[in-house]
Parts: structure tokens; C-alpha cells; sequence
């Protein structure tokens, strides 16, 4: 519409101008012949003038006669011929001659044919006759002015001094104007009926191309203002041209009100000088620039990556900036999470990898000591050595299990739990953990919420989060634990990288304890990572925490200011079957059922060699292989001789414990297995293991454990 408004207005114009332009032609000839119709006027009244002097004077003067009246019969003879066969004076020109007589005029010849005999007077003060009046007053020259008819006229007077007359060549000033009026009349009619043609030949043809034109700035409008990208144009000295709906929707301004302003009208001074170095960065280098710049909104800081570049006419001359600025805080948030995901995932493999082979080493040292325990006999000195290092063992031995379970690489055994009968076990042991000084709240959902969780290690996780909590109040305070149903939704998993949108069960654990700053909430779920004093803590407990909440497919958050304490939140997947009951089951073997022959295949050959040491000495006989492909040689010599294959899973020449077993139990059915490993994340498929009656006894094992789980395999 604007633009069809914009054409309509055009075509008036156009067609005033037309007018006007034909107007002033038509005005400049009519001064144009004005002018030569007075000059004709005065060049005929002055001669008819001067003619009449010289007749009276040759008649004065051959008279003798005072009165000239001969002379004067003799000109207006004169007049009347001449006048009738003067064809410029046109249809209502005429000459008048006249005299003055007291207050009174008598014109003596008047209306081209006019008889002296009728003298027609008009008194000399009056308004008429304006040219005469001036004739007799001696005037010579041109006047518009009313004759003795009231008609304004054109004429040109002149006076008769001899004869004391006047004598007034005129035309009717209608008649002058009368040709260019009806030449106006044509001109208008002419404009109007070609302003018409044109204005219908000009839509007929521009319609289509207005139309297209139109529906071109309405996409243009629709793809500016419908865009999550914020757009704006501003002149090189920083005022505001342009903005699109989403840069008034976030801040809260129209088109309208922001022309004229700059940054400094709608941002802080900083933020501002901020816009406008980018902006004369962008005018400077003559091309379009990406930039990175922080804008503050109503709920916070947010990071744009805007585009500027600078608008030039045809001619090459700068007139504006423009930038096209994209939110990019929910991304730069996402990538830092996966920067933190990666981080956390690559030091779960090391401390995985660090587990595995520590746990080789515990073996060793473990069978070992267990040895030459037995070798010592009643030595009471030695035995509490040899009990020394078994604690010192167990220990090394704990910190790789928490390694593995910070690695997610640790043994869950999921089952259906009711949290709250759970933590309703922990209480008594939470009070004795916490002091007096710390207060203890349990606050539980009121149904009952079964998650699907290890309850062993849910119970680590739980006590670990406890602990940190009552380093956290050294001078006492309050522990709050509460337990709730929660639905994680699609946008706020899309916030937190690896979260699964579901229900959970949502164990929260806060404090009233100093809190924590930002930079320390980045790093607290990191292996080692401690605000305490050297000594007084392994800072492993959240990372177990936060290992066993990913291993259960779940989720840690935690929310923490300096001084106010902190709330860490658990969500376990919500279990749909019936909670299981625990049972613990212990077996006790002390004796051997029978005489066995063992096939162990352990690529470490120091753990290989005391393992078998440990089976001679509880009169099973070993037979020792390096790798998968030696151990099936050994199977097809000596067949007949052996009744268990004890195999570690990680093993080099391209055979993993698994690929031994599978093909040991495709070929040699009657042969029982047991596998080992210090990592059990290796074994991808539990289940199919336990399908074929495969266990798996984790490193580093005691040698009771040891021999239970050869008397369980070699018995099912």
C-alpha cells in the first residue's frame, strides 16, 4: 500500500506540474500579446493624435477662423475612415474622442460609428472613462481602466492640445484574453485527458511490477522481523536506522521510538562503548566481521555472535552499519558441558586404566602375602607384619574401587529399591558419621519411590554426599535429606548433556555449611580434587558419587552459593517392578571337593605364576598358558586332563578372555569356566555370560575368594 499511495501521489504531482507549465506558457503569451496590442493602441492613438494637430493648424492657419471648426469636421472625417478600414482593432476596438466641459466629458465620436449629434457625457469625477479622463488631464500613454461604459479595456490616450480634446484608441480587455482563455480551457482538457490515458497506460504496466515489488519488501519484512536473529542498521555515526521485531521484543522498544538514538540511549555505557568499537571495526575494514559480544537482558548476560558490515550506495560511499546478532549463550553452555563431559570421560579412562593395572598388582602382592603368611607359621612379629600389609593392601585395594567406580567401570547390580526403607537403614550409621553437632532431617515423598539402582552403592553414594556435607559445617549445622518424584522434560535435558528425558527419583542432600564459589562447583565431581587440608581428605567422594550416578543412568546436580550452604540432587530412573529384597550370602569353603586340573590363562606372568601357586598349594593341579591362542593348543593336546579354564579377560594376539570362552564353550562343552578381570567394564554383555554359565570374580581377589569361586564353578 505504501507503495501504490507513493505512485498516486506522483502521478498528482505530475499532473499539477503538466498544469502549471501549461499555465505559465499560456500566461507568458498572453503578456506577449498584451503587450503588442498596447504598444499597437499607442502607436495609433499618438499618430490619429498628431494628425488631427496638423489639420487644425493648416486649417487655423488658412481659415483665419478662431474656432476651428473646419478643421475638426475634417479629422473626425479622418477618424471614421481610417477606423473603418483599421482592421487591428479587432471585434469591440474603437477610438473615442472627446472634450471637457466643466465637470462634464462629451465624447464626439464613440462605438466606431458614433454621430456627433448625440454626444454621449459622463461627468469627470466619475470612475468611467478612466482613459479619457487622462487623455483631457494632457496624459499620454496606456492605461486598464473602465470606459464610458463601465467595460474594462486596454487603451492608450492621448491629448489634442490645438483642440483642447482627448482622443483614446481602446479594446475590450476580454477580448484580448478572450483567444488564450479558450487556449487554457484546450491546454486543461488536453492535461486532464493525457493524465488520464497516462495514469491508466502507467497502472496497467506498473501494477504487476508494484505488486511484485510489494510482495519483495513484504518477504523482506517477514524474513527481518520473523528471524531469532536480533538485526539492526545504524548510520556511521551510531544512530539508529533500523531494527527488527526480535530486537524490540528483547529490549523493549519499536522502530519507531529507536530512530535517532544510539547505544548509549538503551545500554549501559560500557556495553555500549562495546557496540561502538565493533561497529567502527566493521566501518574501517570495509567488509563484513563476526565478533562476539555480551549483551545484557532481563534474565541475565547472554553471548551473541554478531555480523557486521558496512551498506554503501551504487557510487561506493558508506552510509550505514549493519549487524545480524545470534544468541549463542544456550550453545556456548552446551559446549562447555561437553568440554566437562570430555574432561570427566578422559580422566575415567585413566583412572579406569590406572585401576586395571594397579589391580594386577594387588594380586600379585596379595597372593604373595597371603603365602608367606602360611610360610611363617606361629612367627608372632611376622604375622603382624604380614597383617600390615594386608591392611595396606585392603586400602590400595579400596582406592582402585573407587577409581572404577568414579570410571563408571565398577560391578552394579541394578535391581528395583525402595530409597526411602534404603536411607531409613543409613540413619543410625548417618548419626554416628555426622556428630552431635550436626542435626539430621529426613524428609520422604509421601508414596512410595522405587528407583533402579545398586543398594550397596547407592548407600556408598549416600554416605560419601553426608560426609562432604559435615566437612562443609565444621562448627555444626543442619543435613537435610529429601526424597521426590521428578519428571525431567525435553528442554531441561537439552540443557545437560547425557540426560535422558523420563521420571527419577530425586534424592537431595543440603547443608547449612560455608557453600561453594563458581569456580570451585566446575571441578568438585573431578578425581582428587579437594578444598581440604593435604591429608584430610582423597577427594574421591563426590567423583564416586558422580561416577555411580552415571553408571546407574542417571544424573548429579549441585547448587551451592559461598556462605549459604549447598544442595546436591541425585536422579535415579524410576523403577516400574517390585522392590527386590536384599539377601547377603556368604559360603565358607575350607576344603576341596575333589582333585581338579585348572587350564590358567593370565598374560601377567608374575600374577599367573602366583595364582597357580596359590591353587598347588590347595592341591589343584595348574597348567599355565600366556594367551588365548596358546591355552586352545593346550585344550586339544590335553583335553582329558582338565576340568576348569580360570582366564583374564584382557589379553593380547587379538583373543580376549571372552573370545576364549565362546570358543570353548562352542567346542568343549563339558569344560566349566571362570573369568577375571580388573575391568569390569570390558565385559560389554554380563547377561550372555551368565546365559552360558560363565562367572567373573573381580581383581584383586584374597585367595579364599579365589578358591570359592573355583569350588562354585567347578560344583554348577
Amino acid at each position: 500500500m505504501p507503495t501504490k499511495r507513493a505512485i498516486a501521489l506522483l502521478i498528482v504531482i505530475m499532473s499539477v506540474v503538466a498544469i502549471v507549465i501549461g499555465a505559465a506558457s499560456i500566461l507568458i503569451l498572453y503578456d506577449t500579446a498584451f503587450e503588442e496590442k498596447r504598444t499597437s493602441l499607442i502607436q495609433t492613438a499618438r499618430s490619429q493624435a498628431r494628425l488631427m494637430e496638423a489639420v487644425a493648424r493648416f486649417d487655423m492657419k488658412f481659415s483665419g477662423k478662431d474656432i476651428p471648426g473646419g478643421a475638426i469636421e475634417a479629422t473626425l472625417s479622418q477618424i471614421r475612415e481610417a477606423h473603418e478600414e483599421f482592421s487591428g482593432m479587432g471585434r469591440t476596438g474603437e477610438f473615442t474622442l472627446a472634450r471637457r466641459a466643466g465637470n462634464q466629458i462629451f465624447f464626439l465620436l464613440r462605438l466606431r460609428h458614433g454621430s456627433l449629434d448625440t454626444p454621449t457625457t459622463v461627468r469627470f469625477s466619475s470612475n468611467l472613462a478612466e482613459p479619457m479622463r487622462r487623455a483631457l488631464r494632457g496624459e499620454s500613454g496606456s492605461v486598464v481602466g473602465l470606459d464610458y461604459r463601465g467595460a474594462t479595456v486596454l487603451a492608450a490616450h492621448e491629448p489634442v492640445a490645438v483642440l483642447n480634446l482627448g482622443i483614446v484608441a481602446k479594446i475590450d480587455l476580454a477580448e484580448v484574453r478572450a483567444p488564450f482563455v479558450r487556449a487554457g480551457s484546450y491546454v486543461a482538457i488536453v492535461a486532464v485527458l493525457l493524465t488520464g490515458i497516462g495514469t491508466v497506460l502507467f497502472f496497467r504496466i506498473s501494477f504487476p511490477l508494484v505488486r511484485k515489488i510489494e510482495e519483495n519488501e513484504e518477504q523482506q519484512r517477514n524474513l527481518l522481523n520473523n528471524t531469532s536473529s536480533v538485526i539492526y542498521i545504524k548510520k556511521p555515526d551510531g544512530q539508529y536506522l533500523f531494527i527488527n521485531r526480535r530486537y524490540g521484543e528483547l529490549f523493549h522498544i519499536t522502530n519507531e521510538e529507536i530512530l535517532g538514538k544510539t547505544d548509549y540511549d538503551i545500554f549501559p555505557n560500557d556495553v555500549a562503548d562495546g557496540f561502538r568499537t565493533n561497529d567502527l571495526k566493521a566501518l574501517k575494514s570495509n567488509m563484513p566481521l563476526e565478533l562476539e559480544e555480551i549483551v545484557p537482558q532481563d534474565d541475565g548476560l547472554h553471548t551473541y555472535i554478531s555480523v557486521k558490515f558496512p551498506l554503501k550506495y551504487l557510487s561506493g560511499e558508506i552510509y550505514a552499519v549493519c549487524g545480524i546478532s545470534t544468541d549463542i549463550t544456550e550453545r556456548k553452555h552446551l559446549e562447555h558441558q561437553l568440554r566437562q563431559s570430555q574432561r570427566m570421560e578422559a580422566v575415567g579412562q585413566l583412572t579406569g586404566g590406572v585401576a586395571h593395572d594397579f589391580n594386577n598388582l594387588l594380586g600379585i602382592m596379595i597372593g604373595n602375602t597371603e603365602m608367606l603368611g602360611d610360610q611363617i607359621g606361629d612367627d608372632e612379629m611376622g604375622q603382624r607384619r604380614i597383617g600390615a600389609l594386608k591392611q595396606a593392601i585392603e586400602r590400595a585395594s579400596s582406592l582402585t574401587d573407587r577409581l572404577l567406580a568414579f570410571s563408571r567401570q565398577q560391578n552394579l547390580s541394578p535391581v528395583s529399591t525402595s530409597i526411602s526403607e534404603l536411607i531409613v537403614g543409613l540413619v543410625e550409621m548417618l548419626h554416628r558419621t555426622l556428630g552431635e553437632t550436626v542435626e539430621l532431617k529426613v524428609d520422604f515423598a509421601s508414596d512410595i519411590l522405587l528407583a533402579l539402582v545398586d543398594p550397596h552403592q547407592f548407600e556408598n553414594a549416600l554416605i560419601n554426599l553426608a560426609i562432604n556435607a559435615r566437612d562443609a559445617m565444621p562448627g555444626g549445622g543442619v543435613l537435610k535429606i529429601q526424597t521426590t518424584r521428578v519428571l525431567l522434560d525435553e528442554p531441561y535435558t537439552s540443557q545437560h548433556a547425557g540426560v535422558m528425558p523420563g521420571d527419577y527419583v530425586k534424592v537431595t542432600v543440603s547443608d547449612t555449611g560455608s557453600g561453594m564459589a563458581p569456580e570451585v562447583q566446575g571441578k568438585v565431581f573431578e578425581p582428587f580434587f579437594t578444598t581440604k587440608e593435604f591429608g584430610e581428605g582423597s577427594g574421591l567422594g563426590l567423583s564416586i558419587v558422580y561416577g555411580f550416578a552415571k553408571q546407574s543412568n542417571g544424573h548429579i546436580s549441585i547448587a551451592s552459593n559461598e556462605g549459604e550452604g549447598t544442595r546436591v540432587s541425585l536422579f535415579l530412573p524410576v523403577a516400574t517392578g517390585e522392590p527386590e529384597e536384599r539377601q547377603d550370602v556368604q559360603q565358607s569353603h575350607s576344603t576341596v571337593g575333589g582333585r581338579k586340573t585348572i587350564l590358567l590363562v593370565e598374560d601377567n606372568r608374575e600374577l599367573r605364576e602366583t595364582v597357580a601357586t596359590m591353587l598347588n598349594q590347595f592341591g589343584y593341579e595348574v597348567i599355565e598358558a600366556k594367551d588365548g591362542p596358546t591355552a586352545l593348543d593346550i585344550l586339544e593336546e590335553r583335553l582329558n586332563e582338565i576340568d576348569i579354564v580360570f582366564t583374564d579377560v584382557v589379553m593380547p594376539n587379538n583373543m580376549s578372555g571372552i573370545e576364549l570362552a565362546e570358543k570353548i564353550t562352542a567346542s568343549y562343552k563339558e569344560i566349566k569356566i571362570l573369568l577375571t578381570s580388573g575391568y569390569p567394564d570390558e565385559i560389554a554383555d554380563q547377561d550372555r555370560l551368565k546365559e552360558l554359565g560363565i562367572e567373573l570374580i573381580a581383581k584383586p581377589y584374597r585367595r579364599a575368594q579365589l578358591i570359592a569361586a573355583i569350588e562354585d564353578t567347578a560344583v554348577h
